[in-house]
């Protein structure tokens, strides 16, 4: 079935949309509905930390250089305030000249696990790598290039948090 939506109201356009998904069965209507939940966003390539940065300076400094977000749209992502990206972003410019690396792409972080501010974003980082793809704390400081008791303390702040 081929629809065309050009010139037609939105709400003939959801019409549509409700006419197709009518024709799905249970389990691809499951799985719209699923995929259709998932926030649309950016996903970091791991490489980007292994920079003499903070991890809050490698992302600012990724998503402001490499994707060309502005510093309004990066306070939006991360929920945080305008002021705060700008003087990240300027602090990791002091450091470092032109892009990230961003070659690395074996393991990729979603920008929205950055988004909550319970925790600091090193200390997020950290857990989601070992949540998610299961690595010790040894390879995480590898990954990262950083001290490996720096990545221990840190996730030890973590569980003592929880």
């Amino acid at each position: 079935m081929r629809t065309v939506l050009v010139g037609k109201s939105r709400k003939e356009i959801v019409q549509g949309m409700l006419d197709l998904y009518r024709l799905l069965s249970k389990e691809e209507q499951q799985q719209f509905i699923q995929e259709s939940r998932k926030e649309p966003g950016f996903v970091l390539p791991i490489s980007i930390f292994r920079r003499n940065l903070s991890a809050l300076q490698a992302i600012v400094f990724f998503l402001k250089t490499n994707k060309h977000q502005s510093t309004t749209q990066i306070a939006r992502l991360l929920h945080r305030k305008p002021t705060t990206i700008s003087s990240t972003y300027a602090a990791a410019k002091r450091k470092i000249k032109g892009k990230l690396d961003v070659s690395d792409t074996s393991m990729t972080i979603p920008l929205s696990v950055f988004a909550s501010r319970k925790y600091p974003v090193l200390e997020t980082l950290i857990v989601y790598l070992k949540e998610h793809y299961n690595l010790r704390l040894i390879a995480i400081s590898r990954l990262l290039a950083k001290n490996y008791n720096t990545i221990k303390v840190t996730y030890a702040r973590f569980r003592k948090r929880i």
